[in-house]
């Protein structure tokens, strides 16, 4: 994990079964370039972008059946964590971008359509 691989997804083939939905959580593999990022920002997110890209390929190879969702910051969020997302005085307002964030993501059709096949009864 860490620097490697921000989102071991390649750790759920250890599940005796095939999983029907992969839920990931890629804080370091943003989408989207980030307004007047510093350098290092942006390496870190082509890094992040990347690595998951390439576990992603491997999960589906060996289970071609899985629906993956990747959640991933959005640019409010990383306006919020900017410049350094360690810095404790950051927590906070990201933390609550990402719940801002996260609610309008998971409430899209398209996603929304994916979670409703696997996790309502």
């Amino acid at each position: 994990m860490g620097v490697s691989s921000q989102a071991p997804t390649d750790l759920v083939l250890g599940s005796p079964e095939p999983l029907d939905l992969l839920l990931i959580l890629a804080p370091m593999a943003a989408e989207t370039q980030r307004t007047g990022a510093h350098f290092y920002e942006s390496v870190f997110d082509r890094v992040g972008r990347s690595a998951l890209h390439d576990e992603l390929e491997v999960v589906a190879t060996e289970w071609p059946d899985i629906e993956t969702l990747v959640l991933r910051p959005s640019p409010m969020v990383l306006s919020a964590m900017r410049p350094n997302p360690m810095d404790p005085s950051r927590a906070v307002p990201t933390f609550v971008r990402t719940l801002a964030s996260l609610r309008s993501r998971l409430a899209r059709p398209e996603v929304w359509s994916v979670l409703e096949r696997h996790l309502v009864a």
